[in-house]
């Protein structure tokens, strides 16, 4: 019985440490979505539990660094001034609304320890621009 109990704790660590890893790379590799989801599906079951602490804060950056990043395409693509580029800023537009729906659900986010986030500094100060 002890054993069963041992490697079903085990298991347990063993796949939350992984979700918690694939989340970090996928910010890494700037696959943001990738990284929005994973969060989500962790945080829909339960966002107040203390374990799901570093899902909070990877979401954060995830949607940060991906809506910085639309943004940025979006800004370049009207400097442009080319006609051709009228749909691709719609389909960033787009993808900004799915992303912030998406989000939506689930707030607002506790944070149980206090930490500094710069991305959503800059990211307030630039959408008031």
């Amino acid at each position: 019985m002890r054993k069963i109990l041992l490697f079903t704790a085990f298991t347990f660590l063993l796949v939350a440490c992984s979700s918690i890893k694939n989340t970090q790379e996928a910010i890494s590799n700037g696959n943001y979505d990738t990284a929005i989801k994973i969060a989500m599906n962790n945080l829909k079951r339960n966002k107040t539990k203390k374990g799901n602490q570093p899902y909070v804060f990877m979401l954060q950056e995830a949607f940060a660094k991906a809506t910085i990043k639309d943004l940025d395409r979006i800004n370049f693509l009207k400097k442009d001034q080319n006609p051709e580029n009228i749909e691709t800023v719609f389909v960033l537009y787009e993808s900004l609304k799915r992303r912030q729906d998406l989000i939506k659900p689930i707030l607002p986010l506790p944070i149980l320890k206090k930490i500094q986030m710069p991305f959503f500094k800059s990211l307030i100060m630039m959408m008031k621009l």
